[in-house]
């Protein structure tokens, strides 16, 4: 028996930083959506834990026993109180570390075809706690929807409607890494992002989002300078309604409002930049 799922790309279209608990964990306010370019994770029988690891970007994980995917099964395993095991191949075509929540998004795939091949069932509410301990993102990778989050990523609105946009996504190929990024925020605290579950239309969309921000954005560029032309780059291709970078970096985003556009925005960027990594798709789980 054998079960595989897609784990599509998180992305942060606006992320404002709005204070800090006394642990020192970031309190944030963002508009979260989900893209139809992932990695792939597929689990079959097995008595013990195994993963495989393949794909453009399988050598630039570190050591097995700290993936993502993993921590997944041996936290759910745990949870459960079982002792069973499971082979897992995990497909990586994500770049890491790279502001698109690719181990999260893995995290909550696992878990998702664990509980499959497992035969587990648990509530909801148990699901977001275990995928809580996991990691500030799980929880929202797996309902993956469109969503505002709040907290460190446990308050969570679902969006009711959303506009079916393709994004461009270019990323340099630097790896940032967030607890970095956070642990050097000096910036003022920015206000909550207005949760709307009435975003209907592109327009209403993209006028949202031009009276937000990403707050991270200017540390990011000191560890990788090459995000400032990446988002003006994207912002004078055609049909380019948006340009912003996704989470603590370094992948930048356009917002585009056709596939026609997008598809000659990508040669447009691959030609300026023929060494990044450059990938687009339409929004998932909005429906």
């Amino acid at each position: 028996m054998s079960f595989s799922i897609e784990a599509p790309a998180k992305i942060n279209l606006c992320l404002h930083v709005v204070g800090r608990r006394r642990d020192n964990y970031h309190l944030i306010s963002s508009l979260v959506i989900f893209l139809g370019i992932f990695d792939t994770i597929s689990v079959s029988e097995s008595k013990t834990l195994k993963l495989n690891i393949k794909g453009p970007f399988a050598k630039y994980l570190g050591p097995k026993k700290g993936n993502s995917v993993i921590k997944a099964a041996l936290a759910l395993r745990k949870f459960c109180n079982l002792k069973t095991g499971a082979e897992i191949t995990l497909t990586k075509n994500l770049p890491i570390s790279s502001g698109i929540g690719g181990g999260s998004t893995d995290c909550a795939a696992t878990i998702k075809l664990l509980l499959k091949l497992w035969k587990i069932k648990i509530g909801n509410k148990e699901l977001m706690k275990l995928g809580q301990s996991l990691g500030a993102d799980v929880p929202v990778c797996l309902i993956g929807r469109p969503s505002f989050i709040g907290g460190i990523g446990e308050d969570i609105k679902t969006i009711e409607s959303f506009p079916n946009i393709w994004i461009l996504l270019v990323n340099p190929r630097k790896q940032i890494f967030t607890k970095k990024i956070f642990s050097n925020f000096k910036k003022k605290y920015s206000k909550k992002v207005p949760s709307s579950s009435k975003l209907f239309t592109l327009k209403k969309l993209i006028s949202f989002l031009k009276r937000s921000d990403n707050d991270l954005t200017s540390l990011a560029v000191h560890y990788a300078p090459e995000i400032k032309k990446i988002l003006n780059d994207l912002s004078l291709t055609e049909g380019c309604l948006l340009s912003r970078m996704s989470g603590s970096g370094a992948t930048c985003f356009g917002i585009f409002s056709g596939k026609k556009n997008v598809i000659k925005a990508k040669k447009t960027l691959l030609k300026l930049n023929p060494n990044y990594w450059i990938s687009y798709g339409q929004i998932v789980g909005n429906k």
